[in-house]
Protein backbone atom coordinates (compact mmCIF):
# COMPACT_ATOMS: atom_id res chain seq x y z
CA UNK A 1 0.00 0.00 0.00
CA UNK A 2 1.23 3.45 -0.66
CA UNK A 3 -0.16 6.26 1.44
CA UNK A 4 -0.42 10.02 0.92
CA UNK A 5 -1.11 12.40 3.99
CA UNK A 6 -1.79 16.09 3.94
CA UNK A 7 -2.53 18.70 6.40
CA UNK A 8 -2.98 22.50 5.22
CA UNK A 9 -3.76 24.80 7.78
CA UNK A 10 -2.09 27.18 5.93
CA UNK A 11 -3.64 27.20 3.18
CA UNK A 12 -7.65 28.95 1.89
CA UNK A 13 -9.03 25.07 2.24
CA UNK A 14 -7.56 24.18 5.66
CA UNK A 15 -8.40 20.32 5.27
CA UNK A 16 -6.71 17.36 6.29
CA UNK A 17 -6.15 14.72 3.31
CA UNK A 18 -5.54 11.21 3.49
CA UNK A 19 -5.04 8.73 0.95
CA UNK A 20 -4.02 4.94 1.05
CA UNK A 21 -3.93 3.16 -2.60
CA UNK A 22 -4.39 -0.63 -1.71
CA UNK A 23 -3.86 -3.75 -4.36
CA UNK A 24 -8.12 -4.03 -4.09
CA UNK A 25 -9.48 -0.44 -3.62
CA UNK A 26 -8.61 3.13 -2.62
CA UNK A 27 -9.13 4.57 0.41
CA UNK A 28 -10.00 8.59 0.97
CA UNK A 29 -10.72 10.70 3.97
CA UNK A 30 -11.20 14.93 3.43
CA UNK A 31 -12.17 16.51 6.53
CA UNK A 32 -11.84 19.90 8.86
CA UNK A 33 -11.51 19.14 12.51
CA UNK A 34 -12.98 15.62 12.57
CA UNK A 35 -14.82 12.86 10.89
CA UNK A 36 -16.91 10.11 11.23
CA UNK A 37 -17.18 6.68 9.35
CA UNK A 38 -19.19 8.43 6.53
CA UNK A 39 -16.43 10.84 5.52
CA UNK A 40 -14.46 7.79 4.46
CA UNK A 41 -14.68 6.81 0.58
CA UNK A 42 -14.04 3.34 -1.11
CA UNK A 43 -13.25 3.07 -4.50
CA UNK A 44 -12.50 -0.77 -4.98
CA UNK A 45 -10.40 -1.80 -8.19
CA UNK A 46 -11.97 -1.71 -11.57
CA UNK A 47 -13.55 -5.64 -11.90
CA UNK A 48 -13.85 -6.00 -8.43
CA UNK A 49 -17.54 -7.19 -8.41
CA UNK A 50 -17.68 -9.02 -4.52
CA UNK A 51 -20.01 -6.11 -3.22
CA UNK A 52 -20.56 -7.82 -0.16
CA UNK A 53 -16.77 -7.22 0.63
CA UNK A 54 -16.86 -3.58 -0.52
CA UNK A 55 -20.01 -2.80 1.80
CA UNK A 56 -18.39 -4.48 4.67
CA UNK A 57 -15.52 -2.18 4.20
CA UNK A 58 -17.70 0.86 3.94
CA UNK A 59 -19.84 -0.38 6.90
CA UNK A 60 -17.38 -0.67 10.30
CA UNK A 61 -18.54 -2.03 12.83
CA UNK A 62 -18.59 0.86 15.12
CA UNK A 63 -19.13 4.54 14.37
CA UNK A 64 -16.48 6.58 16.94
CA UNK A 65 -16.06 10.05 15.61
CA UNK A 66 -12.13 11.47 15.64
CA UNK A 67 -11.01 13.13 18.93
CA UNK A 68 -8.25 13.64 21.73
CA UNK A 69 -11.31 11.68 23.52
CA UNK A 70 -11.81 8.94 21.33
CA UNK A 71 -8.12 7.99 21.85
CA UNK A 72 -8.64 7.90 25.93
CA UNK A 73 -10.60 4.96 25.83
CA UNK A 74 -7.47 2.90 24.71
CA UNK A 75 -5.46 4.60 27.41
CA UNK A 76 -7.94 3.57 30.01
CA UNK A 77 -8.78 0.49 29.39
CA UNK A 78 -5.64 -0.41 29.30
CA UNK A 79 -4.76 1.22 32.93
CA UNK A 80 -8.15 -1.02 33.68
CA UNK A 81 -6.03 -4.15 32.86
CA UNK A 82 -2.55 -2.73 34.62
CA UNK A 83 -0.91 -2.63 31.49
CA UNK A 84 1.00 0.18 29.40
CA UNK A 85 -0.92 2.05 27.13
CA UNK A 86 0.16 1.41 23.45
CA UNK A 87 2.18 4.94 22.41
CA UNK A 88 2.70 5.49 25.93
CA UNK A 89 5.09 8.01 27.38
CA UNK A 90 7.73 9.21 25.83
CA UNK A 91 6.63 8.36 22.30
CA UNK A 92 3.40 9.28 23.35
CA UNK A 93 4.74 12.90 24.01
CA UNK A 94 6.93 13.63 21.41
CA UNK A 95 3.70 13.00 19.12
CA UNK A 96 1.62 14.99 20.97
CA UNK A 97 4.51 17.98 20.70
CA UNK A 98 5.25 17.34 17.00
CA UNK A 99 1.49 17.91 16.11
CA UNK A 100 0.99 21.24 18.62
CA UNK A 101 4.32 21.82 16.72
CA UNK A 102 2.55 22.02 13.44
CA UNK A 103 -0.26 24.01 15.22
CA UNK A 104 2.54 27.05 15.99
CA UNK A 105 4.09 26.78 13.24
CA UNK A 106 0.99 27.17 10.89
CA UNK A 107 -0.28 30.12 13.57
CA UNK A 108 2.64 32.18 13.89
CA UNK A 109 4.59 31.44 10.57
CA UNK A 110 7.68 30.43 12.26
CA UNK A 111 9.43 26.99 12.95
CA UNK A 112 9.45 25.36 15.74
CA UNK A 113 11.92 23.58 17.48
CA UNK A 114 11.82 19.82 19.76
CA UNK A 115 11.48 21.07 23.23
CA UNK A 116 10.17 24.17 22.52
CA UNK A 117 6.52 24.05 23.70
CA UNK A 118 6.32 23.39 27.76
CA UNK A 119 4.24 24.49 30.22
CA UNK A 120 3.49 28.25 29.82
CA UNK A 121 3.34 28.17 26.34
CA UNK A 122 -0.02 28.54 24.33
CA UNK A 123 -0.08 25.91 22.36
CA UNK A 124 0.95 23.54 25.69
CA UNK A 125 -2.22 24.26 26.79
CA UNK A 126 -4.14 23.77 23.47
CA UNK A 127 -3.55 23.25 20.24
CA UNK A 128 -4.76 26.01 18.86
CA UNK A 129 -3.14 28.36 20.96
CA UNK A 130 -5.96 30.30 21.76
CA UNK A 131 -4.62 32.03 18.33
CA UNK A 132 -6.76 35.05 17.97
CA UNK A 133 -7.38 33.40 13.70
CA UNK A 134 -8.72 30.00 15.31
CA UNK A 135 -12.70 28.94 15.35
CA UNK A 136 -14.38 26.52 16.29
CA UNK A 137 -17.13 27.88 13.70
CA UNK A 138 -16.72 27.62 10.36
Amino acid sequence: AVATVVNSVLSPDEVSRIRVDCAEATVELTHLYGHRNEDWVYTPRRGLVDEGRVARWRAPAVDLPSSHAAQLGGLLDAWGRGERPPGSGVEARRTVEFAAALYKAAFTGRPVLAGEIVPGDAFYEAMHGNHPDWSPVR
